[in-house]
């Protein structure tokens, strides 16, 4: 059969597309990544230095939230996700975030070539689809990467 049309990501509407980018993925992958599809978001991978960002302003918002996530006691791990064809975060702001959250906090697989790399793990390209986004939550809270995850169950707790 042909394959479906692909809408294009609208923002006010992200979830109902993505639900039904992961359904299509999970049932027809060949159906969502078509020829098409990935020539839309192709892009040569660059190399740039990513620009930093952690301003001081920023690093005293950051100190503010930590202290409010360590007053409530949560357990609460930072995550640098990759970026289709971009470096994702400087030297100086990983280094900014593991000295304000703590180095077991920050998880940074932003220089993941395998995921900077292939359009396969993402809906466009930039955002990354849910089946990854589970292995990047289980890495940084169970420190494996082969766990079914836990924070994308669709089963209702018992």
């Amino acid at each position: 059969s042909a394959p479906p049309h692909i809408p294009t990501r609208n923002e006010p509407y992200n979830e109902g597309y993505y639900r039904w980018a992961d359904s299509l993925i999970a049932t027809r992958p060949d159906a969502f990544y078509t020829p098409e599809h990935l020539a839309r978001y192709t892009q040569p991978m660059r190399l740039m230095p990513c620009p930093d960002k952690v301003t001081p302003q920023v690093e005293e918002l950051l100190k503010q939230i930590v202290a409010a996530l360590t007053g409530q006691g949560a357990d609460y791990q930072i995550i640098i996700p990759p970026h289709y064809a971009w470096e994702a975060i400087s030297s100086h702001d990983l280094y900014k975030l593991e000295q304000i959250c703590g180095m077991e906090r920050v998880h940074d697989y932003s220089h993941d070539a395998a995921m900077g790399t292939d359009l396969h793990y993402y809906y466009d390209d930039g955002h990354l689809i849910s089946q990854q986004c589970a292995r990047l939550m289980d890495s940084a809270y169970h420190h494996t990467a082969t766990l079914a995850s836990p924070f994308f169950s669709h089963q209702t707790p018992k």
